[in-house]
């Protein structure tokens, strides 16, 4: 099936507010089904956690997170940052298409035989034998990804989020199944490898399935030069940002060794699980509502603020519970033996903290077609980061999760002035957003930690807790006008959101 699109046209004042409605309840679909999806995953997902701590040791998780980093490199090259460019372009064709598809399958097989050659140098860095084969096996998924990532970015720009919230549960669980059936054999830390390559499989033929779109001959060279000069300058903020984010594990593993990287691992990937079940919603569809209207400055500046403010209020109190319930967390879902993540896992929290505006910038930098000088201020955040890891690793993890979070806040400190001097959105605007979370944040850890000290360390004790977070936030924020807002509003669109999912849900849409 070829790709058709109905060439762009000049619109009208009232075909204008026909299109902001059209896209608005689009949006608000689409966050609704996400939402529920992402919801549904983080359960699934906590409760894999859970299992697969228990059936593996520390140091299976350590093992497979030294290839990690060589693996997420190496991946950053396979996708050339042609995803994006195929979501934020306002028209593209079948030609356009199929060169990206081509030139996304050429380089995941480039790239899965680099990752094969350099196995055994990355074995050797870490003075780890197994890791050889580890990263072959995870090399070959590289070549997978590259089958399926423009049908992936084809659904994200139709905003087709029943699909992808189908494929995304669906992969999640078979791979999930294939996991814990493999660490119950006993197959250790091949057990992950497995989990992976299952998901990646099962992500690949559904994303087919659904698009129903087959690739053809591609374009010219000559006339896909910008695709490429965008997806490159996307490829060099990654590159930059990949060594800002993930020379944490490189360093710990190379002189610490497994079994602390294992402690930080599972700190790490249990502080992501909320933060990404949360932002991701709005992140997929925050990128083509604003890439479609950055002609409308108005309804642009209006639906980022509505975009950043929900993500803030959903995610700032589960945060601060998780911080201040850290012990407790960590020692009801991973075990006793898991009591050294607590204080890593707290201290991640904090990081949690920026990085929503963080992501948010992302989505200002590609809706415009800025992505220069969001690759610019990449290398310059990369540079923070890695010099704070190279710091805290005197006092071992502990220290690298402190250098994370202070690291994020020093860049946050100069980016938002950077995201906002061109486009729709300004500083007065971003600011707006940030003052009433700057009031309630504060209270709600002083009251939270209140309420911690009287509560002992049981299932419900954390259930009281986790549901008075978001009461205290919730009275924190109307002490600023702006937090009155926000709660009214919420309160608004938490019953628009249901009114939008349920005829969904009953239309099997």
């Amino acid at each position: 099936m070829e790709y058709t699109e109905s060439p762009a046209e000049q619109l009208n004042e009232e075909e204008l507010e026909a299109e902001r409605t059209r896209l608005r309840s689009r949006s608000m679909r689409g966050i609704a089904i996400t939402m529920s999806t992402q919801l549904l995953r983080f359960f699934l997902r906590f409760g894999y956690q859970v299992l697969i701590a228990r059936l593996l040791l520390p140091k299976d998780f350590g093992l497979v997170a030294m290839a990690g980093p060589a693996i997420s490199f190496i991946q950053l090259f396979t996708d050339l940052g042609l995803s994006q460019a195929t979501i934020q372009q306002k028209e593209i064709n079948q030609k356009q298409l199929s060169f990206l598809f081509w030139v996304s399958l050429t380089a995941g097989l480039i790239f899965a035989i680099i990752s094969t050659l350099a196995a055994p140098l990355v074995a050797r860095f870490y003075h780890e034998p197994r890791l050889t084969t580890v990263m072959m096996a995870l090399g070959g998924m590289l070549f997978l990804t590259g089958c399926y990532s423009q049908h992936m970015a084809l659904l994200y720009r139709r905003m087709n989020y029943r699909a992808l919230g189908i494929i995304d549960i669906t992969n999640f669980i078979v791979g999930a199944l294939a996991g814990l059936g493999a660490a119950w054999a006993g197959a250790g830390y091949w057990s992950i490898v497995i989990n992976q390559g299952v998901s990646t499989l099962v992500a690949l033929v559904m994303a087919w399935a659904a698009t129903r779109w087959v690739p053809g001959l591609p374009g010219r060279f000559a006339e896909m030069r910008p695709l490429l000069n965008f997806g490159g300058n996307i490829t060099g903020f990654n590159i930059v940002n990949f060594f800002s984010r993930n020379s944490d594990n490189i360093l710990i593993g190379r002189f610490c060794g497994p079994q602390p990287l294992g402690l930080y691992d599972r700190a790490f990937k249990l502080m992501l699980l909320p933060f990404g079940q949360i932002s991701a919603p709005f992140s997929d569809v925050a990128l083509p509502l604003l890439a479609k209207s950055v002609g409308q400055p108005e309804f642009y500046r209006r639906a980022y603020r509505r975009m950043l403010e929900a993500v803030l209020v959903l995610l700032y109190p589960g945060i601060a519970f998780m911080i201040i319930c850290s012990h407790d967390l960590v020692v009801l879902a991973l075990g006793a033996r898991w009591a050294a993540v607590a204080p890593i896992f707290a201290l991640l929290g904090f990081d949690a903290l920026v990085s929503p505006i963080g992501n948010s910038f992302g989505w200002l930098f590609v809706s415009q077609g800025r992505t220069r000088e969001m690759r610019d201020w990449g290398i310059l955040a990369s540079l923070i980061f890695v010099a704070g890891f190279a710091i805290g690793l005197h006092w071992g993890p502990r220290g690298v999760a402190a250098a994370y979070a202070i690291s994020g806040f020093i860049e946050i400190s100069f980016l938002w002035k950077i995201a906002t001097r061109r486009g729709p959105l300004r500083e007065r605007d971003f600011l707006a957003v940030l003052l009433p979370f700057l009031v309630a944040l504060p209270a709600s850890f002083l009251l939270l930690l209140a309420l911690h000290a009287h509560l002992p360390g049981t299932l419900w004790a954390l259930g009281v807790q986790a549901i008075g977070s978001y009461a205290i936030f919730a009275a924190g924020l109307c002490i600023t006008p702006g937090g009155r807002r926000l709660v009214v509003d919420g309160m608004h669109r938490l019953r628009s959101l249901t009114s939008v999912l349920r005829p969904s849900i009953a239309a099997g849409e």
